[in-house]
């Protein structure tokens, strides 16, 4: 997604856009990056929702997240689809549940990240699944180990399941959207498996600038944004990537994150326990 962006705005402007990758701590190492940077328009980030959920975990930061980060806009989202190895033959939300309870000891499930981490813990909160967490460094290591058989069950995104559930490689139990997916129209919501209908989860991509941004240079990334997320070409490329194109203006998408962190700091004030 960083890179598809990164050539577009290139084209847009006439001019090389490097791409940096910056793993490490929950995207906080590649999120500091941004925030200690020249607020001179020329360093730009493509974050997701753990910038928000860093806020509920880990504050103090080592940036502020407010006086130091500007968004610039939404990129677009992906669902989730919670997954198991047919060879644990289970085949519906209802049977993972079952095993999960009568033998819990043996139940583990993978996760690459604290936001899924903490989806997974609501969940088992709401269904009685049991399952212990194996944390892996990133969603390809997580889903490389649910193929070999080292996890029982895993929740990540449509970008990264939906090949191998289309391969008969992994076993859709259930989406996390309100509705049943286009693309995996047999699997059932998380509504439909008895969840509430409130569980709706989602990974969402946006760009964030250094704090203190001039107005113009944010409505200028904006302006680029939207033109480059209305692009048929565009819209294809991202789409076929399982990511549903959301365009939002800068303040739509400082609201967004501002609804979010206030709708994760009730969930972890519900009591779920996710390590830090």
């Amino acid at each position: 997604m960083g890179r598809l962006l990164a050539e577009k705005l290139g084209s847009l402007w006439s001019t090389q856009v490097v791409v940096m990758n910056k793993p490490g701590a929950d995207t906080i190492i590649g999120v500091q990056a941004v925030a200690t940077a020249k607020n001179d328009g020329y360093t730009v980030a493509l974050v997701t929702n753990d910038l928000v959920l860093n806020r509920v975990l880990r504050e103090p930061l080592p940036y502020d997240s407010k006086k130091d980060i500007t968004p610039a806009g939404l990129v677009g989202s992906v669902p989730f689809v919670l997954v198991s190895n047919p060879s644990a033959k289970i085949n519906s939300f209802k049977e993972l549940v079952d095993a999960s309870k009568r033998d819990p000891s043996s139940m583990n499930y993978g996760t690459c990240c604290n936001i899924v981490t903490l989806h997974v813990e609501r969940i088992k909160a709401q269904s009685g699944l049991a399952g212990t967490a194996v944390p892996y460094k990133g969603s390809a290591p997580t889903i490389a180990g649910i193929l070999a058989g080292e996890t029982t069950y895993v929740l990540e995104t449509t970008v990264i399941t939906e090949p191998h559930i289309k391969a008969g490689k992994l076993t859709a139990l259930a989406v996390t959207t309100p509705k049943r997916l286009k693309s995996l129209p047999d699997v059932p919501t998380l509504g439909e498996v008895g969840l509430p209908n409130d569980m709706d989860i989602a990974a969402w991509y946006g760009l964030i600038l250094p704090g203190g941004m001039a107005p113009d240079i944010v409505g200028k990334y904006n302006s680029a944004l939207k033109e480059i997320l209305t692009s048929a070409d565009a819209q294809q490329k991202i789409e076929a990537r399982n990511v549903q194109v959301g365009y939002s203006t800068a303040a739509d998408m400082a609201r967004a994150m501002e609804d979010e962190y206030k709708k994760l700091q009730g969930v972890m004030k519900s009591g779920i326990v996710i390590n830090k």
